[in-house]
């Protein structure tokens, strides 16, 4: 029975991953070697500003949705876990941890509104 939980899981991950696919440039680097060559040139700082606020907001998104399905994935195998614990001690560890995750997934979307505020706010001044 566990197995067959464990390949459905795993199916599930895998459909939700090509479900939620982002498309990466494949030009990262090069686009990564024009910014480093513009800025040791002296190019134009606020173009400069500019291409790396899109670049880290675009990078902090990918980020933040990755930390998302980790936090997805952790949950919901904790929730099978639970599911199937035999004992209230392995039910009250398994508390204990998706306590800790669900933590960790309120300071992630802390996180991302403070980014998002701080971000606004410089965009906003300049």
């Amino acid at each position: 029975m566990k197995k067959i939980i464990s390949r459905i899981s795993i199916l599930m991950v895998m459909i939700l991953n090509f479900i939620n696919t982002t498309v990466v440039k494949a030009s990262v680097w090069t686009d990564a070697q024009n910014w480093l060559s513009q800025g040791a040139q002296g190019g134009a700082l606020t173009q400069n500003l500019q291409n790396a606020n899109t670049e880290i907001s675009s990078l902090a998104g990918r980020l933040f949705g990755v930390g998302l399905g980790i936090a997805f994935i952790v949950i919901s195998a904790l929730g099978i876990s639970y599911f199937f614990a035999a004992s209230s001690e392995a039910k009250s560890e398994i508390k204990q941890k998706s306590i800790v995750v669900l933590i960790g997934t309120v300071l992630l979307l802390g996180a991302l509104v403070i980014w998002r505020v701080i971000v606004g706010g410089l965009s906003s001044g300049t």
